[in-house]
Order: C-alpha cells, then sequence, then structure tokens
C-alpha cells in the first residue's frame, strides 16, 4: 500500500499504510528509526490534508514507535490528541 501511495497519489489510507509499515520496519527488519520517521509521515498526511477518519491510526502508530526511538514521550506526540476530534464526530 505504502509504495502504491508513492506512486499513484495520497489519501486517508494511505497515512494508516506509512503509520503500518513504520511498525513493521522496527522488529521485523530491526529498522527502529526509519519506523518512526514513517509512522511521523502518517501523522503529518493526516494533519495537512485532514483526513480524520484515520488520525486515531495514525497516532497510535507513532505511539508504538515512539516507544522504540524516544527516550520519553515527545511533547508533540499525545496519544489522547486524535481521540477527541474522534469522540466529537461520533465515530
Amino acid at each position: 500500500m505504502a509504495n502504491v501511495a508513492t506512486q499513484h497519489g495520497m489519501c486517508g489510507a494511505s497515512a494508516h499504510a506509512y503509520g503500518y509499515w513504520g511498525i513493521v520496519l522496527g522488529p521485523v527488519f530491526h529498522r527502529y528509526r526509519e519506523g518512526y520517521r514513517s509512522a511521523k509521515l502518517a501523522c503529518d498526511l493526516v494533519e495537512k490534508h485532514g483526513f480524520t477518519a484515520y488520525r486515531a491510526k495514525a497516532y497510535r502508530s507513532i505511539g508504538i514507535t515512539a516507544l522504540w526511538t524516544q527516550r520519553s514521550r515527545p511533547r508533540s506526540i499525545s496519544i489522547r490528541r486524535p481521540i477527541a476530534p474522534q469522540a466529537k464526530q461520533g465515530i
């Protein structure tokens, strides 16, 4: 899915694919920093393009990958951040 997104364009599912790819990169290929960057890309896509349906999935992936690369949770990453907009939308 990540390859398809880079070839044909971005959508909400692309953000989810980049986030999940980041989760896979760490434990499977031992590329933890690259996994974090992929998950960060997912969050950036969600915020930039307003893919609100995929916000929780993107932030979940960065929360998981941050455990591998960050000594403490960065201030810019909040697990509660994606939950409030989803609750307002009734999702």
